[in-house]
């Protein structure tokens, strides 16, 4: 016989978390939840405008650590039952500690993360950071564009500290003709 305690009013770690933005879509997060993934990261959208988005992988210069290179997972990443998922410790590769924070507004339909890295060591350290995923999974209605960057196109590059993306979609109601549906990704290396 198994049994299952949860605190009433506290956020369950028996489940997939996910928050409803507004335009209808809900963002799935891999949390420390079950399954455990642990990433931080946006595991997908319901519209699959993201699939696997936010994930980090950290390259310390002349490490032999086996995970370096890999995607980092291990945060502890508790959900706040609102919109807040944050790492309740670092990830720690050679002496370079990862925390992070993902914080969705669902009225705006974005989000942002705050990702730290921090030397915990004496000695001047090397490290090659990539973050991304999968904009814009399916094709067609569900395909994700560059809507704007910090450079003012709509091309990311190294020069951007962030981007804007969106998932156009037609809709048509069953009295107004065509209208637009808008999600949108911002994120920013700044707190």
């Amino acid at each position: 016989m198994v049994t299952l305690v949860a605190g009433v009013g506290a956020p369950s770690a028996l489940a997939y978390n996910s928050v409803q933005v507004g335009s209808g879509d809900s963002w799935n997060v891999n949390d420390a939840a079950a399954p455990g993934v642990d990433t931080g990261s946006i595991r997908s959208t319901t519209s699959n405008a993201m699939m696997g988005y936010g994930g980090i992988r950290m390259d310390v210069a002349k490490s032999k650590n086996p995970l370096n290179g890999i995607l980092l997972r291990g945060f502890g990443t508790t959900y706040d039952g609102g919109n807040t998922f944050t790492s309740a410790h670092p990830v720690e590769l050679d002496g370079i500690a990862v925390q992070r924070k993902l914080v969705i507004n669902p009225g705006n339909s974005y989000g942002r993360f705050f990702d730290t890295f921090t030397n915990t060591t004496q000695k001047r350290q090397f490290v090659d950071v990539a973050f991304g995923g999968q904009l814009g999974y399916n094709t067609g209605a569900n395909q994700s564009q560059i809507a704007a960057t910090s450079t003012g196109d709509q091309t990311i590059s190294h020069a951007d500290a962030w981007a804007e993306c969106r998932r156009v979609a037609l809709v048509r109601p069953a009295s107004t003709g065509l209208r637009q549906q808008r999600s949108a990704l911002r994120g920013t290396p700044k707190a």
